[in-house]
């Protein structure tokens, strides 16, 4: 408990000096997207996406609405899969490492490019959001916390040209120094997504969030990632307590195999898998079970909005 909330306050430490130049950069919003916009283009005029749409010319905000209309998806594909067959210089000057796969709203799978500049734009988000947490709610810092961006069960792929299809692990959007101090912190190890099945790796997950009483943050993509969790939790929970109650994770063999790490910091706990079996049986509603299994859960962040609001209510 003590080396979590350690872990918490340093991490609330790190992100202050990226709040205090948010706020900042807030008092002049116009001035600064105009620079953050036209840094961008003048990085990445020289790509093909910028040639395209004469990215060396334009000078104010609203030229690059003139010269680049709105875009969905399949008018942005073509350019990822040029990526994906590992031409350089498509939409970005900088290298691509990863190819991030999202559903979005739909089914499609889409692969979002991901190279060493968007990935410092997503920790500076990151420590901005956070500290705004930790500074308004300081009880989160007294518990672990569980986060998920990408698909369980998500395994290693490359694309034809090479490039890596997905993260290693969530950890890897982050610094090395705010993923040791993640680490430290996390109720379920990361390699809880690397197991073999979708149905191993979420009993993976709900073992270990079930075995850290003192959770306080959640921070998924989908409420229905969630909600499968719950839902996953009330058809195994004699499965799942007995393995609380034995200190071993009984994984059924055709659901594939469990990395080692999946395996690794388990305690036995009679008392918790009766009060977890206690709550599965009294609570019918999932903000009833959610309350009851993590009285200190203070934050669940996920899509509220559109079709994820029905769903987001159902928390």
């Amino acid at each position: 408990m003590m080396r979590t909330r350690m872990c918490n306050a340093l991490w609330a430490s790190f992100c202050a000096r990226e709040a205090q130049r948010y706020h900042r950069a807030c008092t002049l919003v116009r001035a600064t997207q105009k620079k953050l916009l036209l840094d961008t283009l003048k990085r990445n005029a020289s790509t093909e996406f910028g040639r395209r749409h004469h990215f060396h010319a334009i000078n104010s905000i609203d030229e690059y609405r003139e010269r680049v209309p709105l875009a969905e998806w399949r008018d942005v594909s073509p350019w990822v899969d040029r990526i994906a067959e590992g031409r350089p210089g498509v939409l970005t000057r900088d290298p691509v490492s990863v190819l991030e796969p999202t559903g979005g709203s739909t089914s499609i799978r889409k692969l979002i490019p991901y190279n060493a500049d968007l990935r410092r734009q997503f920790q500076r988000a990151i420590r901005v959001w956070l500290h705004d947490l930790f500074s308004k709610r300081p009880a989160l810092q007294q518990g672990r916390s569980y986060w998920s961006i990408s698909p369980l069960a998500n395994r290693p792929e490359k694309t034809r040209g090479g490039i890596r299809i997905g993260f290693e692990s969530d950890s890897a959007y982050l610094s090395s120094v705010e993923q040791v101090l993640l680490l430290a912190t996390l109720a379920a190890p990361p390699s809880v997504g690397q197991c073999q099945s979708v149905e191993a790796a979420q009993l993976a997950t709900m073992f270990h969030l079930l075995n850290a009483a003192d959770l306080s943050l959640i921070s998924v993509w989908s409420p229905t990632f969630l909600t499968r969790l719950l839902d996953f939790l009330a058809t195994h929970a004699e499965r799942l307590c007995d393995s609380l109650r034995d200190g071993q994770l009984y994984i059924p063999s055709h659901w594939g195999e469990a990395p080692r790490g999946v395996h690794a910091s388990i305690r036995r706990s009679v008392k918790r898998a009766d009060y977890v079996w206690a709550c599965v049986r009294d609570y019918p509603t999932m903000p009833e079970l959610i309350r009851a299994l993590w009285p200190r859960l203070g934050i669940v962040s996920c899509w509220a909005d559109g079709p994820s609001a029905y769903f987001a209510n159902d928390l």
